[in-house]
């Protein structure tokens, strides 16, 4: 097996690069970089990338992300998350290369929650309306050698890489004693280190289809911190409740986006680690480091 990360650089790339126990990996990046192969989404042909280096699979990660990014450039995510993504993928189902592509919870509108599979989409944000632009693509293609993984929020475990709860811990190891969060959206934070044995697995096993990959556990973000919180024993951090309307400068960010993710668990017979493990990881961790602001 010879995987292609398209986005080897992002967050989820790093960490696959970091921990997959797939041998050769090809990972790409937009500048020039030791051990990456140097690739323009916008620009650059991925046929070529596919020859030279006789790829098999494909994980495809680039993306503008953050929704307010979408919002503040529109017509670069939209050249980026649609029309290059679009071009990349065809020539991967007409090369009949198997791929992932990673998908959204924000593709769903966010008043019900625990999405499942067959649940209908109807995104409020752009990059929801971008990701599900995707979806529809492939769900009309002939070739189905491919699989959707839609993902919510991931957990890191470094400090410096801008995940959910690590940037709070961050801010709390730099003497930040007040934060501001919402308390009104739900969602399902997924351990990182999960999502890559759930790539090795799916890899493996070129297994075809749309599954919802997320944690087992949804809260709103004020509750996930506030349980960090505890867990650590930190007294001097103040929380303040917030809608997240008052928080966001994106209209529109839906409230409710938890996954139901029973589909892929009985797929691969996998069992996710729950937030209180996840929590137990970062204390072993930074143990030393969270002592010093008790």
């Amino acid at each position: 097996m010879r995987v292609l990360i398209i986005g080897g650089t992002s967050f989820i790339g790093r960490y696959f690069i970091k921990y997959t126990k797939i041998k050769k990996v090809f990972p790409t990046s937009s500048k020039n970089k030791k051990n990456f192969i140097k690739f323009n989404l916008l620009t650059d042909n991925v046929g070529f990338i596919i020859e030279k280096y006789k790829i098999s699979h494909v994980i495809f990660l680039s993306a503008f992300s953050r929704p307010q990014d979408c919002e503040k450039n529109k017509k670069l995510s939209n050249n980026l998350n649609v029309i290059s993504t679009k071009g990349v993928l065809n020539i991967l189902l007409k090369k009949n290369i198997y791929f992932i592509f990673i998908s959204s919870d924000y593709i769903f509108d966010g008043n019900k929650g625990n999405y499942s599979e067959n649940s209908i989409p109807n995104p409020k944000v752009l990059y929801g309306k971008q990701k599900l632009k995707i979806e529809k693509f492939l769900k009309n293609s002939i070739n189905r050698n491919f699989a959707i993984l839609r993902c919510p929020k991931i957990c890191g475990v470094n400090l410096d890489d801008r995940s959910i709860f690590m940037n709070f811990l961050s801010d709390c190891l730099k003497k930040k004693k007040m934060f501001k969060l919402a308390n009104d959206q739900i969602f399902s934070p997924l351990y990182v280190k999960d999502l890559i044995k759930i790539f090795d697995i799916v890899l493996e096993e070129k297994i075809k289809g749309k599954f919802n990959v997320s944690g087992d556990e949804n809260l709103s973000r004020f509750k996930f911190i506030k349980k960090i919180i505890e867990k650590f024993n930190l007294k001097k951090i103040n929380l303040v409740s917030r809608s997240l309307s008052e928080l966001s400068d994106v209209k529109n960010v839906p409230l409710n986006v938890s996954l139901n993710n029973s589909k892929i668990k009985k797929k691969i017979n996998f069992k996710f680690t729950n937030f209180s493990k996840y929590l137990e990881i970062l204390r072993r961790k930074y143990e030393k480091k969270i002592q010093e602001i008790q």
